[in-house]
């Protein structure tokens, strides 16, 4: 049996001398920090619109009225992630909705508890302040 011999090439980094320099690139293309990698990773998230303002803020309302806190940091940086950048602020437009929705939640609720007989008109009342709100906004 003979006996083999393999010679292994090693790339160095660009502080050692003799190492070309597309080596250097490869060693530095291989070796960026996570910072840089979470950058990159940042720049090329996909917009997703409809999550952003419409599914986000109704999960965050529903965590919000059920006291689920631990959730809250973790739909906001969702509200972040697929909201549009072309200012960097369009995910508080999510917080503002689902604080919006929680408060118009909870005040329902409360003039239910507070008048159980007058259901009807809770109701009418409950669903007439959003309408006047976009009513006196199309103005």
């Amino acid at each position: 049996m003979g006996v083999r011999t393999m010679q292994v090439k090693v790339t160095v980094p660009s502080t050692w001398r003799g190492a070309a320099p597309g080596i250097v690139a490869d060693w530095r293309a291989r070796m960026m920090n996570r910072r840089d990698l979470l950058a990159l990773h940042v720049a090329r998230r996909q917009v997703r619109d409809r999550r952003a303002t419409v599914a986000v803020p109704l999960a965050l309302a529903a965590s919000l009225m059920l006291g689920l806190w631990v959730l809250v940091p973790v739909l906001i940086a969702c509200a972040w992630w697929w909201a549009p950048s072309a200012s960097g602020w369009e995910w508080l437009e999510a917080v503002g909705r689902a604080v919006l929705t929680t408060e118009w939640g909870l005040v329902g609720a409360g003039a239910l508890a507070a008048f159980p007989a007058a259901r009807l008109g809770v109701l009418l009342v409950w669903i007439a302040l959003p309408l006047a709100l976009v009513g006196l906004r199309g103005r």
